[in-house]
């Protein structure tokens, strides 16, 4: 109410007379009393007399404040309109109400309050559209400066609605075409009403029958039955009449009447319908619950089934927390003894208690010795780890097996030496046999099959045996399924306990763990044997048995059909290995890569961005003899590098300082000049998302480290022969468009210059003849005059063309002069210069929409719809149809050309605004027309679209904003 009291302090803005308010007092009062008026008036802050008064005028913000109090007190959104009703009524009216009545219409009322409006509203101008007998159109608009809203509107629809009251009829329908308080630039409502009853035919009647019986007084003698007769014949004639007119009027009723009961009947039918569509909808979800109520006891019995299976892991989850507690145990045990040995050591040899070289010597191997069982630990857990999660990379590599599990056996010799133990090595193969496995995966397994044997058996014998068993299919055998190698690691130890078998490749678990017993472990390194054997496409088992010793058999796919054949290493690892070793400078500017540096003519050039000396210098020994290379130290210095020597392939590290690998890659790709470079990025992260990012920034292949230097050279090569072939498709697409648009527009200047070249000659030719004497210049001035426009109408054609080629060489950015233009204007002119040469085979159809004018230029408009226009008649083959179309939707305004040709097929439709592409022959188009018109739309704020199918026609339509500053 605060806001409601500063405004109505502005009285001083006489805009509307309390006359207007009056019909709004006279509602409350009556609706709700005169105490609830009262303090309403007060808390909008004004004297409620003052108000009453008709000589007294308001503020048009104070007329919407007060009914927007109304609305808000009475808590009725209705109530503007309500009070509006109560207008035509003797008290809101006065004596004006009787006048009106007796002597008017509801036509007649209507227009004296429109002609009446400016003496009390001084805020708005009413139009009178359209007047019929029973319907009145009438257009309201707001001065500038004047806001309006949705309550002034109700108000006056129930003011205006009101009027056919005063004759004792119906209140008038309203209709609503548009509303300025809804974003409309004015207000145009449409009043309905029945028509009143009419005494005209009634007093026709009594005029005609008054001289028949004033003939017959004066001819038949005077009684007074002969006056009597009279008398009733005019009362017959007028009541004649009188039924006359209302059967002229209820018949004009009947039919407005059957038309509302036309439109409720659609509403009643559409309601049912929809009533129908909600039975049937909730007797579907009847069938529906009464289904789900049929699953109910299926999920009540799978809910108690889940229950025993969440009851049944949770048992197994508490055994392996069992079994994880008893792995961290034994694990601290693992780590805690060979710490403490070594805490000593470093102490004794800080402490100086060390004089003898050989003692100190054996306490550092030993030392060393334990340092190497507690990285042997971690590497297992680690690995076990990577296995589980599916992270563990398998490099397959061919080896003879049987000098292979010889070399790996020899390794334990002093070990076995140790424990009291024979190690012996038994090879059944009748010849060397190749497999394909993994070296380091596969050592690792006979690592701990092996030491493990050792451990658990005393004075007694280790044996590991090598043989094969062929496929039990003969045909398999040379296709790649040639059987399995077997590996047994046997030994006469203690042996394992029948009931811890069959959880004895479980991660965390040991035989008869107890923490006391003689032999320690982690427990991890069985469960890497078996996840690593069956990563290598094998299976390992066990037989054992208390106080006899165990049998630990390896099984290994022979052939190659369980390899992944992309992952295959056939590089010399010694060589790769000392290579790496071999390299020791570190700071990038100490390296010398003048060896790796080459310019051999001929060759493409790669530039290597990396800020590890080691990697750099490893790639140069895999590339130096096959491709030229440069370096750079980071992505800054990469950049630089690229935009001066432009190579043919970038390899790049990711993490590099000043600019990282993501970004150089970003910067090349969003290059016009660089974007076709190929990029790789080399980095050490493997996850997913480090891979996904660097495609997203442009990267054309993602490499991992450590990689293969084969793999490496097969992607360069690749890599830099597809953007050889990118390059030339690309230039050769260039060429090709370039031809075809010189040869168009060769073609139109050829065409449009031919015209002046023969004016020129005809003009000469008339010119001497004059000059000889063979015709007057008055025989000529036709024929000069004629000549003349055709040469002007062909150059102005070539200045066109001239205009759009400029157009398009500055992408549109022309200088525009903006004005005020008329839409419809530009489409109607642009019709009638094109209907005149195509008015025999096209129809035009015009529906022009009430639109509001727009800033623009109105030749560079106007040229678009030319345009569009004529390519709209040109894709007419033979006789057609054109529509155009403009409408206003908000701030926006809509123009359409529409055409029933040919249609533009889909590959053309995504380059139709392409610059100099044309779907005309060779020099029948520039291909500018389109391009020019979607840089001219771009150029005023709007945008341009095209729906087209082939065989039934095109459709372009232009959308442009009426305010220019608010949509740029």
């Amino acid at each position: 109410m605060e806001t409601i009291r500063k405004e109505t302090k502005k009285l001083e803005r006489a805009e509307l007379n309390c006359k207007v308010l009056k019909s709004t007092l006279l509602y409350v009062k009556k609706r709700y009393g005169e105490k609830l008026l009262a303090q309403l008036i007060q808390d909008t802050g004004q004297d409620l007399n003052y108000l009453q008064d008709e000589n007294n005028w308001v503020s048009w913000s104070y007329y919407r404040h007060l009914l927007k109090a109304v609305a808000d007190t009475t808590q009725d959104p209705k109530a503007p309109f309500e009070a509006g009703t109560i207008a035509a009524t003797k008290e809101a009216w006065g004596s004006t109400y009787t006048i009106f009545r007796f002597f008017g219409t509801v036509k007649f009322t209507i227009k004296k309050v429109v002609e009446m409006v400016p003496n009390f509203n001084k805020a708005a101008l009413w139009e009178l559209l359209e007047l019929k007998r029973n319907e009145a159109v009438i257009k309201i608009t707001w001065k500038e400066g004047i806001e309006t809203d949705r309550y002034a509107c109700e108000n006056r629809h129930g003011q205006m609605a009101s009027i056919p009251n005063l004759f004792d009829m119906p209140m008038a329908k309203v209709q609503e075409l548009q509303c300025q308080a809804q974003g409309a630039p004015y207000c145009v409502d449409i009043y309905t009403w029945l028509n009143r009853p009419r005494r005209i035919l009634g007093v026709m009647g009594l005029a005609i029958s008054l001289p028949l019986v004033m003939v017959s007084l004066i001819i038949l003698p005077k009684s007074t039955l002969n006056g009597i007769t009279g008398l009733l014949l005019m009362l017959v004639a007028y009541t004649v009449g009188r039924l006359l007119d209302y059967r002229k009027i209820i018949k004009e009723n009947t039919l407005m009447t059957e038309e509302q009961n036309e439109a409720l009947e659609k509403s009643v039918t559409a309601i049912t319908k929809k009533y129908d569509e909600l039975q049937a909808a909730n007797e579907e979800l009847e069938k529906t619950h009464a289904e789900l109520q049929k699953h109910r006891d299926h999920l009540e019995e799978l809910v108690q089934e889940r229950t025993r299976e969440l009851q049944t892991a949770n048992e197994k989850l508490k055994d392996l927390d069992q079994a994880k507690s008893r792995f961290f145990s034994n694990i601290t045990h693992e780590f805690r003894t060979p710490l403490v040995a070594l805490s000593s050591t470093i102490q004794m040899i800080m402490e100086g208690g060390l004089k003898d070289s050989v003692q100190q010597e054996k306490l550092l191997g030993d030392s060393r010795a334990f340092l190497d069982d507690m990285l042997e630990n971690v590497n297992d857990l680690l690995m076990l780890t990577k296995s589980q999660k599916g992270l563990l990379e398998i490099t397959w590599s061919e080896l003879e097996i049987a000098s292979f599990v010889d070399r790996t056996v020899k390794a334990f010799e002093s070990a076995a030496k140790s424990s009291h133990n024979r190690l012996k090595f038994t090879n059944k193969l009748e010849k060397p046999i190749n497999i394909y496995t993994d070296r380091a995966k596969l050592k690792k397994v006979l690592n701990n099959l092996i030491g493990n044997a050792l451990k658990f058996t005393k004075d007694g014998e280790v044996e590991v045996v090598v043989g094969a068993s062929p496929s039990p299919n003969p045909s398999h055998q040379g296709r790649g399924n040639a059987g399995t190698c077997e590996i047994q690691v046997r030994d006469t130890g203690r042996g394992i306990p029948k009931e811890d078998l069959a959880t004895l490749f479980d991660p965390f678990t040991q035989a008869s763990n107890n923490p006391l017993r003689e032999v320690q472990g982690t427990g991890l390194g069985l469960a890497t044997v078996k996840e690593f054997v069956e990563k290598l496409s094998g299976k390992v088992s066990v037989q054992s048995e208390v106080g006899k010793g165990s049998i630990f058999t390896v099984e290994l796919p022979l052939g190659d059909r369980h390899i992944d054949k992309t992952k295959l290493d056939t590089t010399n690892l010694t060589e790769d290995e000392n290579i790496k070793i071999n390299l020791g400078l570190k700071n990038f500017d100490e390296v010398d890569l003048s060896h790796l540096r080459g310019e051999v003519f001929g060759r493409d050039k790669i530039l290597i961005v990396e800020d590890n000396s080691q990697i750099i210098q490893i790639l140069g020994y895999v590339l130096k003899d096959y491709y030229n290379l440069d370096f750079a130290k980071d992505g800054e210095e990469g950049l630089q590098k690229v935009k001066a020597q432009r190579p043919a392939l970038i390899i790049s590290d990711i993490m590099m300082p000043k600019m990282n690998g993501y970004e150089l890659a970003h910067a090349i790709k969003t290059d016009e000049e660089l974007k076709l470079t190929p990029v790789i990025l080399l980095t050490s992260k493997a996850d997913i998302e480090s891979k996904i990012k660097g495609y997203e920034e442009g990267a054309d292949e993602y490499l991992s480290k450590p990689f293969n230097n084969r793999e490496i050279l097969t992607r360069v090569k690749g890599l830099i022969e597809r953007r050889k072939l990118e390059i030339q498709f690309f230039q050769s697409g260039k060429l090709a468009s370039i031809g075809v648009m010189v040869a168009g527009i060769a073609h139109h200047f050829n065409n449009k210059i031919h015209s002046p070249i023969q004016g020129v000659d005809i003009l000469r030719n008339r010119i001497e003849r004059v000059k000889t004497g063979n015709a007057s210049f008055e025989e000529i001035v036709p024929d000069v005059k004629e000549v003349l426009e055709i040469m002007e109408e062909e150059l102005d054609a070539v200045r066109v063309i001239v205009q759009d080629l400029l157009v398009a060489s500055h992408h549109g950015a022309t200088q525009m002069n903006i004005e005020t233009v008329d839409l419809n204007q530009i489409l109607q002119r642009g019709v009638r210069i094109l209907k005149a040469g195509n008015a025999a085979r096209i129809q035009f159809h015009e529906t022009y929409g009430t639109v509001i004018p727009i800033q623009g230029d109105s030749i560079r408009l106007e040229e678009v719809f030319i345009n569009l226009i004529k390519n709209a008649s040109d894709a007419i083959l033979g006789n057609g149809n054109i529509w155009i179309k403009t409408w206003q939707e908000s701030n926006f305004i809509f123009a359409s050309v529409r055409d029933d040709g040919v249609g533009i097929s889909k590959e053309d439709l995504d380059k139709i605004f392409d610059l100099f592409f044309t779907t005309k022959p060779v020099g029948s188009g520039t291909g500018l027309g389109l391009s020019v018109s979607h840089a001219t739309i771009q150029a005023h704020g709007g945008e341009i679209q095209v729906k087209s199918k082939v065989g039934e026609g095109t459709e372009f339509i232009v959308k442009l904003p009426v305010d220019r500053k608010r949509s740029s």
